[in-house]
Order: structure tokens, then sequence, then C-alpha cells
């Protein structure tokens, strides 16, 4: 059970399942994109791994985490910093997804420094939302609002609306949690406008 949860009636529990199986979608929705739409390329054979990993996400998780492993191995041989970039989230999210989260965002955390090197925005901002998704799982919502709303105002300005109020929907879910229901409220309007105004159906 994750922290904080019998403390909640069986409405707020079952909400609070959601955003996590959402940010799972988020991060692959991320990954699936990295080598594509300014995210720094990946070398060919370390992406092939990550892509036969991927293969064993659910059906053998710790053969997943093997073979990724195996990816970061080779990236560093290699020192190419967008690789390492690559493997490291992946097998974030692979932790993530297995409930192993302080090793989440120990790898979150390395793509971020290594995305920050490469002056990779898109990475940036796309691990710091992954950052911010350990940190509301664990219920550390401070934290999770600040690296929300740091990954939302990169995205804004790279102008990946559909990022943005992916994030912005975490934080009205944080929001809904402590109680302060008119913010959420206000951030759940905000989505709307914007994906109203991008036609984002989603």
């Amino acid at each position: 059970m994750m922290p904080g949860l019998n403390q909640r009636n069986s409405f707020v529990t079952s909400c609070r399942l959601w955003p996590g199986i959402i940010a799972i979608l988020l991060i692959s929705f991320f990954l699936a994109g990295i080598t594509r739409h300014g995210f720094a390329q990946v070398l060919p054979e370390v992406e092939s791994m990550v892509e036969k990993a991927e293969g064993f996400r659910n059906s053998d998780p710790a053969k997943a985490v093997a073979i990724a492993g195996n990816a970061l191995e080779m990236a560093g041989k290699a020192s190419h910093k967008p690789s390492l970039a690559r493997v490291h989230r992946y097998i974030g999210v692979l932790h993530f997804m297995t409930g192993n989260l302080e090793k989440a965002r120990l790898h979150f955390d390395s793509a971020y420094a290594l995305y920050k090197k490469l002056d990779d925005k898109k990475g940036v901002a796309a691990s710091l939302n992954n950052i911010g998704v350990v940190y509301q799982e664990i219920g550390e919502y401070d934290k999770a609002l600040s690296y929300f709303n740091n990954s939302i105002s990169l995205k804004l300005a790279l102008g990946d609306s559909a990022g943005a109020t992916s994030g912005m929907i975490n934080t009205g879910t944080i929001y809904s949690y402590r109680g302060e229901n008119e913010k959420a409220a206000g951030m759940f309007r905000e989505v709307i406008r914007i994906s109203t105004k991008t036609q984002d159906t989603s």
C-alpha cells in the first residue's frame, strides 16, 4: 500500500490510484517519442536494446531491467550522453512500475542531469515531470508541485501544450488531495481552455 492511503476513505483511495495509472501512460508516451520531436538522438544499437527490453516490460519486468542495464552499460562505454539519458529514463519507468520509487527517482535524476548538460530542453521538461510523479506517489506534494510547475513552464515555452496540460492535471489532482478545491478547479479549467484551443480531445 502506498504511503498515506490507509488514512483516506474508499472514495479518495480510488481517486488516488488514477494519477498513478495516468502517470505510467504519460511516461510511456514520452519514452515512445524520445528519439524524435527535439529529443537528442540515441545510438541505434542502444535504442534497439531498449526496444527489446520493452517487449518484456509487462511479462517479465526483471528481465526488462536486466536488458536495459546492458543498454546502459553499452551507452556508458560509448560515453554517449543522449543514450545514457534515454536509458536512465527507461529504467526509471521500470522501477516506477514495480514500485521501487527510490531507484526510479535516482534514474530520473540522472536523466535530468544529462539532459541539462546536453541543453535538451524537451528532455529536461520530461524528466522534471517524471521526478514529480515519483514525489506525488510518495505523498511529498510540495516537491511534486515544484517539479510539475517547472516542467509545465518549460513545456509551454516549447509549445508543448499537450505535455503541459498533462502536468496541469497532476497539479490539479494534488490540490484536490490537499482540499484546495478552488485551486484544483482552476487548474482543470485551464486544462480545458488550452485543450479546447489546441483541439486536444484526450
